[in-house]
């Protein structure tokens, strides 16, 4: 208890009095410095995103969003979640009204391209037969040389071209042809597969479809690459026989190599005529090589060699294409027969 002055007369009384002894003032009431903790009015609890709660929101907003209206979660976790709901809402409906969505463009997505679609596509077609290229830029062209070079450079080299012609040697992998009956052969090429002229013989009537690549002259065939036969784009053989044939030839190099005795020769050329065949024979030794010719079934060939070196024959075979044009090819060794 305490004393204080009264607001009326100024005399002393207690704090505890209800008014003034002196003047009968009533006292003031005093304001409590405190509200009692039972008239307060509850706050509402703060909740926090918990992680399960956070990845169902990703993964399906609309079942998951609601939970966040709950009685405690901020404004701000709120509009979080409401703005994921309309972005997922309209990257749903975008993927699904797609015409072509990822899945469709993968079924739709053409297929690789062949090797010989790919040439179709980056070389030209001709329409030129052997008797119009021949008197353009072969044995019955009576241009200069360099006027020929220049002509079939710009007109043929590297134009697909279809002839038709009688097979006059046939291997596997390449093929010559007698175009014109005249002579033994006017073109060869190499096969587009491996193993497409393997049931091919001598005397055969076919078709090629092939690139052409070197220009012929009088005793040199025309030479492509990529040929098919008849428009067969496959093998003449399944691919297991190619690999057996190709097995029991590579069984029999090494036996021949570790012998000692297999040796090698390039062919240069197969000519019916002989002089034609022995000129060819004197211009190579006069340059330096090892030239000889054998001849049977009334057909010259021109050899060089032999090599004991299978990589010193396949290096020989392009120093003579660059230097002479002469497409030749590597066999086994044949001896001089005349």
């Amino acid at each position: 208890m305490a004393l204080i002055d009264c607001y009326e007369c100024g005399k002393r009384i207690s704090d505890t009095a209800a008014s003034c002894p002196s003047c009968g003032a009533p006292a003031k009431k005093k304001t409590p410095d405190r509200i009692d903790a039972s008239f307060q009015i509850p706050s509402t609890p703060s909740r926090v995103v918990s992680f399960p709660l956070f990845l169902a929101v990703i993964f399906a907003p609309f079942i998951f969003f609601w939970f966040l209206l709950r009685h405690g979660y901020s404004s701000k976790v709120r509009a979080l979640g409401l703005c994921w709901l309309v972005i997922f809402v309209y990257l749903y409906f975008a993927s699904n009204n797609l015409p072509n969505g990822p899945e469709s463009q993968i079924a739709a997505a053409p297929p690789p391209k062949s090797k010989l679609q790919l040439l179709d596509e980056k070389y030209p077609e001709s329409s030129a037969l052997y008797e119009e290229v021949n008197s353009a830029v072969g044995c019955g062209s009576k241009f200069s040389d360099q006027k020929k070079k220049d002509i079939f450079d710009r007109d043929y080299k590297n134009h697909w071209m279809t002839w038709r012609g009688v097979v006059a040697l046939a291997d596997a992998d390449d093929v010559s042809l007698n175009l014109d009956g005249v002579g033994i052969q006017d073109l060869q090429v190499d096969f587009l597969s491996k193993g497409a002229g393997y049931d091919l013989k001598k005397g055969d009537k076919i078709q090629v479809r092939f690139l052409m690549s070197t220009a012929g002259g009088c005793f040199l065939p025309f030479w492509g690459d990529y040929a098919v036969i008849d428009g067969k784009r496959s093998a003449g053989i399944e691919q297991a026989a190619v690999q057996d044939i190709k097995s029991q030839a590579g069984m029999l190099d090494d036996v021949d190599a570790k012998s000692g005795a297999l040796r090698w020769s390039i062919q240069v050329a197969s000519l019916s005529d002989q002089s034609t065949a022995e000129s060819l024979v004197s211009t190579l030794k006069r340059s330096g090589y090892v030239a000889y010719l054998t001849r049977t079934d009334n057909v010259s060939r021109v050899f060089i060699g032999p090599l004991t070196e299978r990589a010193e024959a396949d290096r020989l075979r392009e120093q003579l294409k660059q230097s002479f044009h002469l497409n030749g090819f590597v066999v086994r060794y044949v001896p001089r027969q005349i």
